[in-house]
């Protein structure tokens, strides 16, 4: 029976420079993933990778748990997001795409805006605020 197993990518370096790779522990991760592999006997037919950083270094730390090599197939369809693209785009007049991770304040900078200071840091932080509450779904 075939058998398909996804692995996310372990954690990231959320406050470093370049988001786009492992931290220490998310590279352990990897490494303890592999190990983990290795005493189960797991083998790989394929592996597919996305192409950020981080999904190399997470193949790399699960190949070295694995005491083996693997050679991924590059696949950019699964980057969950572009680490290299504008993080605030103008679509058309007033209208503009942004994450919710965006630095509220690079986003006033942007619009030439001026927002409050009320204890956050994202556009996310900013909306929260503004509910009073956590959204729930639907």
């Amino acid at each position: 029976m075939t058998e398909i197993l996804a692995i996310r990518h372990a954690q990231a370096s959320f406050d470093a420079d370049d988001y786009d790779q492992l931290s220490a522990l998310g590279y352990l991760q990897c490494v303890r993933l592999g190990e983990y592999f290795r005493r189960g006997g797991r083998r790989f037919d394929a592996v597919l990778t996305g192409a950020l950083k981080r999904h190399a270094q997470s193949l790399a730390g699960i190949a070295e748990g694995m005491e083996c090599s693997l050679a991924p197939v590059e696949c950019p369809g699964l980057d969950e997001y572009d680490s290299e693209a504008e993080p605030v785009v103008r679509e058309s007049g007033d209208v503009y795409v942004f994450s919710g991770k965006v630095a509220i304040g690079e986003l006033a900078d942007r619009l030439g805006i001026e927002v409050e200071d009320g204890g956050f840091e994202t556009v996310g932080g900013f909306v929260l605020s503004r509910a009073g509450r956590v959204p729930s779904v639907g």
